[in-house]
């Protein structure tokens, strides 16, 4: 690999991280060293995966708040210090080269010379996009849950309840893409995208409420023993 001479050649033997799992906590010897990128940084050699690399980068240069996009130079979360200009540039050609899918925002990132201003200014556009498409992943479950209970209720639709047992996943699963819709609907950036989410938004909910019947509620039946009431067991619709 030419991207990792330095290594081959023995430098830093002594100074390797001693890091078996990779984010995932996936053990990196059962990933394929095709898989794997290693860097020299602050004289000590880390070994990260490709894909945790690529989220690395990503997450960092995504950072916002509450959508306002605010990138930040992708860092190392071993140490909590900005890889160097050198190590995103042959991680970038090592992707390339290696016939990898090029992630667009690493692409801009690379044609503003990794310079985070230039790739703010350039980008803004489709950076608050990503971040509005990709939120659900930075917040809690339970956050999530919130945000569709409000979106819910601002909508007042007539017939549907969520009983309180009601599990929450199912909620979650069934109704993510409607609240992501949403949200692309008030943050995007330019009018013409909050109108298109907007209606879109709408076409969503109709079709929601079209297949899925009854949701939110749970039925209950009584069980055998009839003279035993707490014997009573759920059906959940």
């Amino acid at each position: 690999n030419p991207y990792q001479k330095w290594e081959l050649r023995g430098l830093c033997k002594d100074f390797k991280y001693d890091n078996s799992y990779d984010l995932s906590m996936e053990p990196l010897y059962m990933i394929s060293n095709k898989q794997k990128f290693r860097i020299l940084h602050e004289n000590t050699v880390y070994v990260f995966s490709v894909h945790d690399l690529v989220k690395i980068i990503e997450t960092d240069l995504l950072n916002h708040d509450r959508f306002f996009p605010d990138p930040q130079f992708p860092k190392n979360p071993y140490n909590n210090i900005p890889f160097t200009k050198s190590i995103l540039y042959n991680f970038y050609f090592y992707l390339r080269d290696n016939n990898y899918t090029m992630s667009s925002l690493f692409t801009a990132f690379y044609n503003a010379q990794l310079n985070i201003h230039e790739f703010l200014r350039d980008n803004e556009i489709i950076i608050r996009s990503l971040s509005i498409k990709n939120y659900n992943k930075h917040i809690t479950n339970n956050e999530v849950f919130e945000e569709i209970i409000l979106l819910l209720r601002s909508f007042k639709i007539r017939n549907l309840y969520l009983h309180i047992d009601f599990p929450r996943n199912i909620v979650i699963e069934k109704t993510l893409k409607l609240v992501k819709t949403y949200w692309h609907s008030e943050f995007e950036l330019t009018e013409r995208l909050r109108r298109y989410y907007r209606s879109l938004m709408f076409i969503e909910l109709d079709n929601f409420l079209k297949m899925n019947h009854g949701f939110g509620r749970i039925y209950f039946k009584r069980g055998e023993k009839k003279e035993l009431p707490h014997h009573d067991y759920k059906i959940q619709n």
